[in-house]
């Protein structure tokens, strides 16, 4: 049996948003059409 524990491995700070980043981040995970059973909310 597995417990997963959703940790960083490093400490991250965020100081601003950048939409343009994160729509970047998102294709690289497969995008608006992939195919990911679920989307990556969590």
């Amino acid at each position: 049996m597995w417990i997963y524990e959703k940790k960083l491995q490093f400490s991250v700070k965020v100081s601003k948003c950048i939409p343009r980043m994160a729509r970047m981040l998102l294709e690289q995970y497969g995008g608006a059409d992939g195919n990911s059973p679920r989307p990556l909310d969590t």
